[in-house]
């Protein structure tokens, strides 16, 4: 099966609620993500509405930056615009929504993780998750406020996906619709995909800002092939099931 591509994606950025991501064309089938990123005093998002039902990955809602993710899978295609309505004091936001391909009806959230700082140096917002299953899609964001401040790290982008044996590792995109400086804030997109790899440690998303200023960082990871087995699902004939770093149990039968 071809490996994952990301078609379409649209950005859009304003001071009024509520918060519109532009439209994209999208294929049925396809995996949707939406980024919302908001600054002001205590500003809140809500889940956005709009071609299809959004499902919540992560959020976090703070004093002076809030930071919210959702996805879409296997949606119905054609035009796609979805709107979020913003609480609280808004001084100014940025949305962006990205189209993944091959990732088929069965596709589904594996699993997330968040965090918010204030501090220069970003964490590995993926530390700690053990072993990692094969064959995953994985999103990466950061959003802050920026004023006068510069990236560095290389813009931010996270090292190469630490996987295993077996070929080049797969690394992150550069960050896609990257936006410095709008509305008060700046804001990263990085994805990678781990097809046809085998099982191994999760990948490595972390950065280092100029000076410490909130910033929220969301990260997720989704099947990326229409027989990707979930966690302790049966494989094959009887009860085989994923134990990192193997499948165990009978398989066939």
């Amino acid at each position: 099966m071809a490996d994952v591509t990301n078609p379409r994606n649209s950005s859009n950025n304003g001071t009024a609620t509520p918060a519109t991501t532009g439209s994209v064309s999208a294929v049925a089938g396809n995996l949707l993500v939406v980024i919302i990123a908001v600054q002001g005093t205590n500003p809140t998002i809500a889940t956005p509405t709009g071609g299809g039902t959004w499902t919540q990955i992560q959020k976090t809602q703070g004093a002076s930056v809030s930071f919210a993710m959702y996805y879409q899978a296997n949606g119905a295609g054609g035009a796609t615009n979805p709107s979020s309505v913003l609480g609280g004091t808004v001084a100014g936001w940025i949305a962006e929504i990205f189209e993944f391909t091959a990732t088929g009806s069965n596709c589904g959230l594996q699993g997330s993780n968040q965090g918010a700082q204030s501090t220069a140096q970003l964490p590995n917002i993926f530390a700690g998750q053990g072993a990692m299953n094969p064959e995953l899609l994985f999103c990466y964001a950061v959003a802050r406020l920026t004023a006068t401040q510069t990236i560095q790290n290389s813009g931010l982008a996270p090292t190469n996906l630490g996987l295993v044996v077996g070929g080049s590792p797969p690394t992150w995109t550069t960050s896609q619709l990257p936006q410095a400086g709008v509305q008060g804030l700046s804001l990263d997109f990085f994805w990678g995909t781990n097809l046809a790899q085998n099982n191994g440690a999760y990948p490595i998303g972390q950065g280092l800002l100029s000076s410490g200023v909130a910033s929220v960082q969301i990260a997720a990871w989704f099947n990326a092939l229409l027989s990707n087995p979930a966690v302790g699902s049966p494989i094959g004939g009887n009860a085989g099931q994923f134990s990192p770093l193997f499948y165990q149990g009978m398989v066939g039968g």
